[in-house]
């Protein structure tokens, strides 16, 4: 897969993209904004690692695997929204994140977050509304 073009401090990702690779925006120290589009199945691993603008991320119902360490050390990001209710979560995946303040997921899938031996899932985790 080619590498993005950053424009400004916000990633398009184009619609029929199927998967963020390995690496693909590790170190966008300036990315602020990503949108996600519905289609993605795959967020590789350190695929976001060390953007550390960006703030905010919304993984919609598509997404069946968030890799390896793929949002590590996204120091400004305070909240998740994963839509998705059939999700792998690989290890390390939000390690690092200091400021999130919420992992929103859907009420279906909220016991299965808090249940999890992993304390930033049972502290962070909300329903979505």
């Amino acid at each position: 897969m080619e590498k993005f073009e950053i424009i400004d401090v916000e990633k398009i990702i184009p619609q029929g993209t199927k998967e963020i690779g390995f690496r693909e925006f590790d170190g966008c120290a300036k990315l602020t904004e990503v949108d996600i589009p519905n289609g993605v199945e795959v967020i590789g691993d350190f695929a976001f690692r060390g953007c550390r603008a960006l703030t905010s991320i919304v993984l919609p119902e598509t997404v069946s695997t968030i890799g390896f360490f793929a949002f590590k050390d996204c120091t400004a990001l305070k909240s998740v929204e994963i839509r998705s209710t059939n999700i792998q979560i690989r290890v390390g995946a939000f390690d690092g994140c200091t400021s999130l303040e919420h992992i929103y997921v859907p009420a279906s899938m909220l016991g299965y977050y808090k249940n999890r031996k992993n304390k930033i899932y049972q502290e962070k985790v909300i329903s979505i509304k």
